[in-house]
């Protein structure tokens, strides 16, 4: 064992797993509107964990499982119900489970991306103020806090928040 693994704060790390790229590739593939390769990509990892794999090649079947399926997600417009996921969704929750601890605001990132962060949260990282000095610029001025053409926080999301 080398010196650099013998702590528990040093050593080896994971970042960047092998299911990630999985998932941001499936991803691509379900926006390509290519859901076979996207099914296969997913179910990797889905049936490693134990869960029924998919077989429907499109966006709109529920996944597997009826009463018990994973993932299951609220239903508009009250969002008081809850209907089994697809693939999208399938593929979301997989990512979200195989990244959870693996590297700093994954979920933010991600959640950003997809349209799925709370209503009302900021979508942009603070300026460092010495970069809104440097141009002249207030608070309000600059693009993540307000003002530009993007809008400084989510609007409600797929989840209904």
């Amino acid at each position: 064992m080398s010196a650099l693994q013998t702590t528990a704060r040093n050593g080896k790390l994971v970042f960047f797993t092998k299911a990630e790229l999985d998932m941001l590739e499936a991803e691509g593939q379900i926006r390509k509107g290519n859901y076979a390769a996207a099914v296969t990509l997913v179910n990797k990892t889905r049936t490693a964990a134990g869960l029924p794999a998919i077989t429907a090649t499109d966006n709109t079947s529920p996944v597997p499982g009826g009463a018990n399926c994973v993932p299951k997600v609220p239903v508009g417009p009250n969002y008081n119900t809850i209907a089994c996921g697809n693939l999208m969704e399938a593929m979301k929750y997989e990512k979200r489970l195989e990244t959870a601890y693996t590297h700093f605001a994954a979920w933010f990132l991600d959640g950003r991306g997809w349209g799925d962060l709370p209503a009302g949260t900021g979508l942009h990282w603070a300026p460092p103020y010495a970069d809104l000095q440097a141009r002249g610029k207030s608070a309000a001025e600059i693009y993540s806090t307000g003002g530009g053409t993007n809008p400084a926080s989510a609007v409600k999301g797929t989840y209904g928040w």
